[in-house]
């Protein structure tokens, strides 16, 4: 495992995909600051100096591509995992890519992918986890470790808890051994609620339901029974 840190970047999973190519499997990628850090659909990640978990991992094992649709969830698992061995409450996993701890979201997870024509060639992992920030912008749900705890930790120590984690947690499922999924569903934070997804173009309201084996969120909408692969759920 190759590590390399900045104290600046425009985004760790940014520079892991320009820098792909010359880099090793398991090279990961941890910044102070984010210029451009981001999520899903280009939503901006707010994260002061030095304070949070700012990482990307690069992927490039062909084993791991056949299962790059567990990822994201997967992650989240880990995630879980590190913030229970930290003494945190109520942490629960909200599908497809995101860490809740008392209904604020204390981690988002970005999956992205290289590829050269039709052959993948890297997966990126980014998480952005919040650890010593004490306040948020009013408009963001958010908490942080301090927020939980009332107390810092080192950012250092929790990388290593995440890639010792991460690092098992792949092995598992490269040998169809991961429990993940057991996990996702019983702490899944969106099962019995409700909230709006797009079908079809159209803004659906949808009962929320648990994680199927394909990682496809079970939803009803109009008493009728769907699996949701890939959107946003907002809540109602």
């Amino acid at each position: 495992m190759t590590r390399l840190h900045f104290t600046r970047l425009d985004s760790t999973n940014a520079y892991l995909k320009v820098k792909y190519p010359f880099l090793n499997d398991w090279t990961v990628v941890t910044a102070d600051f984010q210029q451009h850090g981001h999520g899903r659909f280009a939503r901006t990640w707010e994260s002061r100096p030095g304070e949070n978990l700012l990482c990307s991992v690069l992927i490039k094992n062909p084993k791991t591509f056949k299962v790059i649709d567990s990822l994201s969830l997967l992650v989240g698992v880990v995630i879980y995992r590190v913030l229970t061995k930290l003494g945190l409450k109520n942490v629960m996993i909200k599908w497809p890519n995101d860490v809740y701890v008392n209904d604020a979201k204390i981690c988002g997870i970005l999956l992205e992918s290289k590829s050269s024509g039709d052959k993948l060639q890297a997966v990126i992992i980014g998480v952005g986890l919040n650890l010593n920030q004490q306040t948020f912008a009013k408009e963001i749900n958010a908490t942080s470790y301090y927020r939980e705890k009332q107390k810092t930790i080192k950012v250092e120590k929790v990388l290593n808890m995440f890639l010792r984690e991460l690092t098992m947690e792949i092995t598992k499922l490269h040998h169809h051994r991961s429990q993940y999924l057991k996990i996702v569903n019983e702490h899944n934070y969106l099962y019995g609620k409700q909230g709006y997804v797009m079908i079809n173009g159209r803004k659906c309201l949808a009962k929320l339901y648990d994680v199927n084996s394909d990682n496809s969120l079970n939803i009803e909408v109009d008493h009728q029974r769907l699996k949701l692969t890939s959107n946003e759920v907002i809540l109602k």
